[in-house]
Protein backbone atom coordinates (compact mmCIF):
# COMPACT_ATOMS: atom_id res chain seq x y z
CA UNK A 1 0.00 0.00 0.00
CA UNK A 2 1.25 3.65 -1.22
CA UNK A 3 1.89 5.80 1.87
CA UNK A 4 0.67 9.40 1.02
CA UNK A 5 2.43 12.65 2.64
CA UNK A 6 0.77 15.39 3.58
CA UNK A 7 3.46 17.46 3.33
CA UNK A 8 3.65 16.50 -0.38
CA UNK A 9 -0.01 17.66 -0.70
CA UNK A 10 0.61 20.94 1.07
CA UNK A 11 3.48 22.05 -1.18
CA UNK A 12 1.43 21.07 -4.00
CA UNK A 13 -1.39 23.45 -2.62
CA UNK A 14 0.85 26.19 -2.11
CA UNK A 15 2.51 26.44 -5.33
CA UNK A 16 -0.76 26.02 -7.22
CA UNK A 17 -2.06 28.75 -4.97
CA UNK A 18 0.87 30.86 -6.27
CA UNK A 19 -0.28 29.72 -9.53
CA UNK A 20 -3.89 30.74 -9.40
CA UNK A 21 -3.05 34.24 -7.01
CA UNK A 22 -0.57 35.37 -9.91
CA UNK A 23 -3.42 34.36 -12.55
CA UNK A 24 -5.84 36.43 -10.61
CA UNK A 25 -4.09 39.60 -10.32
CA UNK A 26 -2.98 39.53 -13.59
CA UNK A 27 -6.49 39.21 -14.89
CA UNK A 28 -7.25 42.33 -12.44
CA UNK A 29 -5.16 44.47 -13.92
CA UNK A 30 -5.48 43.92 -17.12
CA UNK A 31 -9.41 45.07 -16.80
CA UNK A 32 -8.37 48.69 -16.75
CA UNK A 33 -6.93 48.62 -20.35
CA UNK A 34 -9.40 45.40 -21.36
CA UNK A 35 -12.57 46.57 -24.17
CA UNK A 36 -15.40 46.27 -22.32
CA UNK A 37 -16.11 43.27 -24.37
CA UNK A 38 -13.21 41.52 -22.83
CA UNK A 39 -14.11 42.44 -19.21
CA UNK A 40 -16.75 40.09 -19.10
CA UNK A 41 -14.45 37.19 -19.73
CA UNK A 42 -11.83 38.63 -17.95
CA UNK A 43 -14.09 38.50 -14.61
CA UNK A 44 -15.60 35.19 -15.20
CA UNK A 45 -11.70 33.34 -15.54
CA UNK A 46 -11.34 35.71 -11.84
CA UNK A 47 -14.16 33.62 -10.73
CA UNK A 48 -13.07 30.58 -11.85
CA UNK A 49 -9.82 31.21 -10.24
CA UNK A 50 -11.30 32.68 -6.94
CA UNK A 51 -13.82 29.57 -6.75
CA UNK A 52 -10.36 26.88 -7.50
CA UNK A 53 -8.51 28.00 -5.02
CA UNK A 54 -11.04 28.61 -2.07
CA UNK A 55 -12.09 25.08 -3.34
CA UNK A 56 -8.55 23.76 -2.38
CA UNK A 57 -7.98 25.80 0.99
CA UNK A 58 -10.96 23.89 2.07
CA UNK A 59 -10.14 20.73 1.28
CA UNK A 60 -6.76 21.20 2.67
CA UNK A 61 -8.59 22.13 5.61
CA UNK A 62 -7.41 26.17 5.96
CA UNK A 63 -11.32 27.73 6.60
CA UNK A 64 -10.26 31.32 7.40
CA UNK A 65 -8.48 31.57 3.84
CA UNK A 66 -11.61 29.76 2.76
CA UNK A 67 -13.70 31.96 4.07
CA UNK A 68 -11.73 35.29 3.08
CA UNK A 69 -11.51 34.14 -0.84
CA UNK A 70 -15.62 33.76 -0.33
CA UNK A 71 -15.55 36.85 0.52
CA UNK A 72 -13.25 38.05 -2.35
CA UNK A 73 -15.23 35.98 -4.59
CA UNK A 74 -18.17 37.82 -3.60
CA UNK A 75 -17.02 41.00 -4.25
CA UNK A 76 -15.32 40.17 -7.50
CA UNK A 77 -18.51 38.99 -8.56
CA UNK A 78 -20.11 42.28 -8.36
CA UNK A 79 -17.84 44.01 -10.63
CA UNK A 80 -19.37 44.90 -13.93
CA UNK A 81 -17.40 44.61 -16.73
CA UNK A 82 -18.49 47.98 -17.81
CA UNK A 83 -17.36 50.05 -14.87
CA UNK A 84 -14.93 47.06 -13.80
CA UNK A 85 -12.85 48.55 -11.47
CA UNK A 86 -10.64 46.50 -9.44
CA UNK A 87 -8.60 48.52 -7.85
CA UNK A 88 -10.53 47.62 -4.23
CA UNK A 89 -9.44 43.94 -4.95
CA UNK A 90 -5.66 44.55 -5.22
CA UNK A 91 -3.48 44.75 -2.61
Amino acid sequence: MTRIDPDSFFTDFLEEAGELVDTVERALLSLSTAAVGERKAILEAVLRELHTLKGNAGMMGLSELQQRLHQLEDAAGKLEPQTADADALLP
